[in-house]
């Protein structure tokens, strides 16, 4: 294909501030990254770095995504994290997540183990696993029951738009307005 002196000049500008971003964030850590053997990156971005492509740094000769699995998330304000050896009571968990590819996903091939280490961490727990964690059941499982924690294993997509925002059940995306109303709607937490 024919790429115009225009596109070109946008291509290579674009390429340079990829390339300058990449040399803020990534380029200080790189040997660190490589000698721990990292292979995956995870980026909670805020302000203005949260509309910034982070997968599609560039290091002048490849794409971070290309060297990397890179994952986004909101915020790390969402909840205050406290060890569980500090709690006094009983915790109730609920736990659920999908180990097979559904709707455009691929599997998530450590789900499994995932929820299977934290039930035998936990006794108070419940779990929906694939055909189990539809949104329907994951609703009435939320309101049957008080649940301190509340653990997803899944896909989901974080954006800069609550409208593009959702996690992914067996049957259908929650979209972040509905799983705020359900975990709120949730009147019998005396400590969420």
């Amino acid at each position: 294909s024919i790429v115009s002196p225009r596109e070109r000049i946008f291509n290579k500008k674009r390429l340079q501030l990829s390339q300058t971003v990449y040399n803020w964030l990534i380029k200080p850590i790189e040997t660190d990254l490589k000698n721990n053997q990292i292979e995956n990156l995870v980026f909670i971005s805020d302000g203005l770095l949260r509309n910034i492509p982070i997968a599609a740094l560039y290091n002048g000769e490849q794409y971070l995504i290309e060297k990397y699995s890179v994952a986004l998330a909101p915020s790390l304000q969402l909840i205050d994290p406290q060890p569980l050896a500090q709690q006094e009571q009983q915790i109730n968990l609920l736990g659920s997540g999908i180990t097979e590819a559904r709707q455009g996903f691929p599997g998530l091939p450590n789900v499994e183990l995932e929820l299977t280490t934290i039930q035998n961490e936990i006794d108070n727990s419940l779990f929906l696993i694939n055909q189990n964690f539809t949104k329907d059941n994951f609703s009435v499982k939320i309101k049957e029951s008080p649940y301190q924690i509340i653990h997803l294993a899944t896909h989901g997509q974080f954006s800069s738009q609550a409208k593009d925002t959702f996690i992914l059940s067996w049957d259908k995306r929650i979209n972040i307005g509905e799983l705020n109303a359900l975990i709120r709607a949730d009147k019998k937490q005396s400590d969420p």
